[in-house]
């Protein structure tokens, strides 16, 4: 599984909007859970199936917009396939 939380602050009391400017892929969701609000936050949670294994990285670009200006936040996922031995 993957989590991912964001939480961001605007210091003037603006208003804040977070986005998913890029595409997801299908065993990724975007919740934003306090959008609109000076301390807004969102998560990013998933799982990928046996089909995702293994992948090429997700590119991920979340934008934070204040209204006045926004910022982007830009990442990678890579999923890979863990062995252990017993």
């Amino acid at each position: 599984p993957y989590a991912y939380a964001i939480g961001v602050s605007d210091e003037e009391g603006d208003s804040l909007t977070i986005t998913v400017e890029s595409t997801l892929p299908a065993w990724l969701t975007f919740t934003p859970t306090d959008n609109g609000t000076p301390t807004a936050s969102a998560l990013l949670t998933g799982t990928p199936n046996d089909a995702d294994l293994p992948g090429s990285p997700v590119s991920v670009t979340l934008r934070v917009d204040d209204g006045n200006e926004d910022t982007d936040q830009i990442f990678s996922i890579t999923i890979c396939l863990l062995y252990t031995s017993d």
